[in-house]
């Protein structure tokens, strides 16, 4: 296994220099840490081992947070929040700093160019990098993350929740594809054949408008991924033609631009039914139809997925999951592996949840 002092001795540098190329860059000169990089590189050292240090040191006392948007999203996001509260809950974490880690996506309106965001470098300045957290809850990132596989190349300790599913790393999710179909089989048997799918984000690109049909394939976050294939069974099942079936996507996860995809829904046609890849864009779309005058469910059916807090006051269908559950099933997952005890991968139930924003399409 090559070590850091390899890497020191074909670099012709002190060991203590490896450490600040990855720890302290603010120490070498860009030229000095590039080079010491790539040599550590070639020799497959993966940088310096966090979960070793702690256990040499003892533990920091810092768990850690990583969310795929901006700090406001982990803040304003229902299910985020739940998650959050559902790690802060369990004992051993109830007095433990989180650190929460944004991995911000560029702004709405910049064209993002996927193939360099793949290869962008790990922020070196990132608390997980510098050893300030003892180990990680990662929440929803897309799949093909470099962060996300860099951490696990460099053994920190970590589950995931409704994110990549990498070997010998636990995760708690919920069967999306089946919750999925559920909910949509229950569309198809009101008799609605005009339907709208709305989604948040399928790729890191902030993207906004019609979905063409090969890129429900081709989405890197699995979640949204697993809820549209879950729709297109449900339409298999029922002999519907899931071709029929518009696709929006909002390019990010906040009202606002949840409400421009509802916009681009009403405008892209007829429906008689929206189905929101989640509750945000489910309530989004009740928000606009009521401005606009439109009855739920008389005249559009609404349903979403998740169950937050809002949806039960505003009495809309859905999917419920244990949000608040999966946070604490992730912080106890982690406190195994910071113990070295084994720690097994959940998927937790789901359940549907008829309320008032569904029914026939008028005729």
């Amino acid at each position: 296994m090559v070590t850091m002092r390899d890497v020191a001795h074909a670099a012709g540098v002190s060991q203590a220099s490896v450490s600040y190329a990855y720890s302290r860059p603010e120490k070498l000169s860009g030229e000095q840490r590039e080079y010491i990089l790539s040599v550590a590189n070639r020799l497959g050292y993966p940088g310096p081992n966090i979960a070793g240090q702690s256990l040499k040191g003892g533990r920091i006392g810092a768990i850690g947070v990583m969310v795929t948007d901006t700090l406001a999203y982990a803040l304003e996001d229902p299910s985020a929040l739940m998650v959050l509260r559902g790690i802060a809950e369990v004992g051993e974490f109830r007095h433990m700093p989180l650190t929460i880690v944004p991995l911000q996506q560029a702004e709405r309106g910049r064209q993002v160019d996927v193939a360099a965001f793949r290869k962008s470098p790990i922020p070196m300045a990132s608390p997980v990098v510098r050893g300030l957290v003892d180990g990680l809850v990662v929440f929803a990132l897309p799949d093909d993350n470099r962060v996300f596989h860099e951490l696990v190349k460099r053994n920190i300790p970590m589950v995931t929740i409704d994110g990549p599913i990498a070997s010998g790393i636990p995760y708690v999710t919920i069967d999306d594809r089946s919750a999925a179909a559920q909910i949509f089989s229950h569309v198809l048997d009101l008799g609605h054949q005009e339907i709208t799918i709305l989604v948040d984000r399928l790729t890191p690109a902030l993207t906004a408008g019609l979905v063409p049909r090969a890129k429900v394939h081709e989405s890197l976050f699995r979640v949204s991924r697993e809820r549209l294939l879950g729709y297109q069974d449900a339409a298999q099942q029922h002999g519907f033609d899931f071709r029929r079936v518009k696709i929006v996507e909002a390019g990010g996860f906040n009202h606002s631009s949840a409400l421009r995809a509802v916009d681009a829904a009403l405008s892209s046609g007829r429906s008689t039914a929206l189905v929101g890849v989640n509750d945000l864009l489910a309530l989004a779309a009740m928000d606009r139809l009521a401005e606009l005058g439109v009855v739920v469910p008389d005249e559009m059916t609404v349903v979403g997925f998740d169950d937050n807090p809002q949806a039960g006051t505003r009495g809309l269908t859905t999917i419920r999951q244990p949000m608040i559950e999966k946070g604490q099933v992730a912080a106890r997952l982690l406190m195994d592996l910071l113990d070295g005890r084994p720690a097994d991968s959940q998927i937790l139930k789901t359940e549907f949840i008829l309320r008032q924003t569904t029914s026939r399409p008028a005729a």
